[in-house]
């Protein structure tokens, strides 16, 4: 069977890992404009959301997204309220569930999360964080505004904020399997005991870890070991350790732009608000900002936070270990101070983001007019939503967003310590590329003497330079990104560390200690020419033969040979190649085969063992040559349209 082919979009057809920590708004979360969205259900439905403000239960809704592109409309969404506080205020906050009742996912999105910040008179507040830290490289959600109606009624200008969920997560990791906890309130991360299920506690009826994927596995050992550790400084290679399952670079990035933004509801001041992410590649635990709309100076304390001591952020109490301990190192207190610096130097300073604060004012105002919701917590109207973006307007808004910006900064700076900090080695990649292994980092520092990549091949240790020269795999020149190439001609498992000296003889290790490990595969054209042709990743045109609608990948035999298939194997991931077995079919020349990915064996041997993801995959086709998986094609996909087929035009080779 052939299925008529659409646009080519595969991003790469030899890499066998690869992360897009930032990727790009698209038209969700298009920050250029403010788009529509109209919610319509039954009067009751909506009277039963309204009336039962605890509740989350979804009621069945139609969905319709207008911008500049045009519309799209989705039926059998649900729709609930979410948040906590908002629940109960007059301009509440909405979740839309896309496949709730039927629906399909809106480009990749199971989720969308409406948020009413009835807090800020700005209404910017959060999509403002959003926005900064991003400037300073912290993966994060993706956010714009949002003008809601809900059966034809305008309910505001709402923040559109990304959800933190497996779609995140294939977003940037390619990979959602791992552990993802919410942190809710009480998340002090101290340390109760060695047993996991002791950190399942509930507090106000939540989990203070509340596990939000493998949910029915309900493993919470790394995290306990994680917390274990984090809260061990005086064990022998503490730092070793607490880096091998925690990305402390990110934290300190993370905890440097919160101090900035004044950000207090989080795990260092407020213990609460946060993900961590149990990365499967890296071995990592990832933090993940989350709910920031208690920023530039909004405030229930008493507490100035654009004066606050920037290494005394905590409440006192001596038990927030995720900022104690990091500050009583000197190298990260040193890497924070950092950190806090180059932010304001860069971009968190009057000069660069008061005409991005003037701007985002302008193109909110006309969605807050008519904003009636919005008057009816605190009595914000236009008045206060515009002079709250300069000035404070009494009560817990203290501050306005730009004379905060410039207050942070300037005590920021006056309260920093002196730093002189070791090379800086984040963001490190390591993809297979044309049989290379090309591993790719950031480095930062005053001045290099020396960048390396040590690596393991053929029983021995070897050495190469990264360079940062814009030569070879290097994409451009003096951009501190370092990158080495290394050939490789077998599969076999790739080995390394990078190391960096400065012209003080400081050096630095990626990682901490011991080493990375990258499976590697290696390609390899075999004389039949058998290829993955064409895929469908979010099929509802093509109906099997039980009138499912699955996924589907359709291999095709580019040789004038007839192809026995019953050696090749199919996968979703390349570091399992031999997850499913194609049947034992004698594929004629230049034939077509269709196979169903459903994970739904019992219909038949052409239903493999796994689907596709809508929103980024891997496939892979292995032959088992000699008991040996040789890799014979593969692509790697970010994003896949509803009912669109992508292929290789003409067939097997385009």
């Amino acid at each position: 069977m052939q299925i008529i082919k659409t646009i080519l979009l595969l991003l790469c057809c030899t890499s066998l890992y690869s992360q897009t920590l930032f990727p790009k708004d698209g038209r969700v979360f298009n920050d250029s404009e403010v788009p529509r969205v109209d919610i319509t259900l039954s009067q009751q439905d909506l009277d039963n959301i309204l009336e039962n403000v605890q509740s989350d239960d979804l009621y069945p809704a139609h969905f319709k997204w207008t911008d500049l592109a045009g519309q799209i409309n989705i039926e059998g969404v649900g729709l609930r309220l979410r948040g906590n506080s908002s629940r109960v205020s007059a301009k509440k906050s909405f979740k839309i569930k896309f496949k709730a009742f039927g629906g399909q996912e809106f480009y990749g999105l199971s989720d969308l999360n409406l948020n009413g910040e009835h807090n800020d008179p700005t209404i910017s507040r959060s999509n403002l964080c959003w926005d900064l830290l991003k400037k300073a490289q912290i993966p994060s959600a993706r956010a714009n505004h949002v003008e809601l109606y809900i059966n034809g009624e305008y309910r505001g200008l709402y923040a559109n904020i990304e959800h933190i969920d497996k779609d995140y997560l294939n977003f940037r990791y390619f990979d959602n399997t791992g552990n993802l906890y919410k942190l809710y309130y009480g998340c002090s991360l101290q340390y109760i005991n060695d047993n996991p299920n002791s950190y399942k506690f509930i507090s106000n009826g939540e989990r203070v870890y509340d596990l939000k994927t493998n949910e029915a596995i309900d493993d919470y050992s790394k995290l306990a070991q994680f917390i274990k550790i984090l809260n061990s400084p005086t064990i022998t290679d503490y730092q070793c350790k607490l880096e091998s399952i925690f990305d402390v670079d990110l934290y300190l990035r993370s905890m440097a732009m919160e101090v900035l933004l004044g950000h207090w509801d989080n795990p260092i001041f407020n213990q609460n608000n946060a993900y961590l992410y149990e990365d499967p590649h890296s071995g990592q635990i990832k933090y993940i900002p989350f709910d920031l709309d208690n920023t530039f100076g909004i405030d229930w304390f008493g507490i100035d936070w654009s004066e606050r001591d920037i290494y005394q952020w905590d409440d006192g109490s001596n038990n927030r270990p995720l900022y104690t301990n990091l500050l009583a190192i000197d190298e990260y207190r040193q890497r924070y101070s950092f950190y806090i610096n180059k932010f304001i130097d860069l971009f968190y300073n009057d000069v660069d983001l008061f005409g991005l604060v003037n701007d985002l004012r302008i193109k909110l105002e006309p969605f807050v007019i008519n904003d009636t919701y919005h008057s009816l917590d605190y009595g914000y109207g236009i008045n206060e939503f515009n002079n709250n973006f300069n000035n404070a307007i009494g009560a817990h808004v203290k501050s306005g967003i730009k004379e905060f910006i410039e207050r942070r900064s300037v005590n920021a700076k006056l309260q920093l310590e002196a730093f002189d900090i070791s090379p800086i080695l984040n963001f490190d990649n390591a993809n297979i590329i044309d049989n290379n292994v090309v591993v790719s980092l950031q480095i930062q520092a005053q001045s290099l003497t020396s960048t390396k990549l040590h690596y393991f091949k053929d029983g021995n240790w070897f050495e190469v330079a990264l360079l940062d020269d814009g030569n070879g795999f290097d994409q451009t020149e003096n951009d501190n990104r370092f990158t080495a190439s290394i050939p490789f001609t077998s599969n076999g498992i790739f080995e390394y560390y990078i190391e960096a000296i400065d012209s003080q003889n400081k050096v630095s290790r990626l990682p901490y200690c011991n080493q990375k490990i990258l499976p590697y595969v290696y390609t390899t054209s075999l004389p039949n020419g058998l290829r993955i042709n064409e895929f469908m990743a979010d099929n509802k045109t093509v109906a099997d033969e039980f009138g499912d609608f699955d996924d589907w990948i359709e291999l095709y035999n580019n040789s004038a040979e007839v192809v026995d298939l019953s050696d090749y194997y199919l996968t979703d991931n390349l570091i399992n190649p031999n997850k499913w077995n194609v049947p034992q079919i004698m594929l004629k020349p230049y034939g077509f085969l269709l196979i169903w990915a459903d994970e739904d064996g019992a219909q038949g041997p052409l239903h493999s063992n796994f689907k596709l993801s809508k929103s980024g995959e891997q496939i892979g086709l292995f032959k088992n040559k000699e008991n040996s998986s040789v890799l014979i094609d593969s692509l790697t996909y970010a994003f896949a349209k509803t009912n669109t087929s992508y292929g290789l035009i003409p067939n097997g080779e385009g």
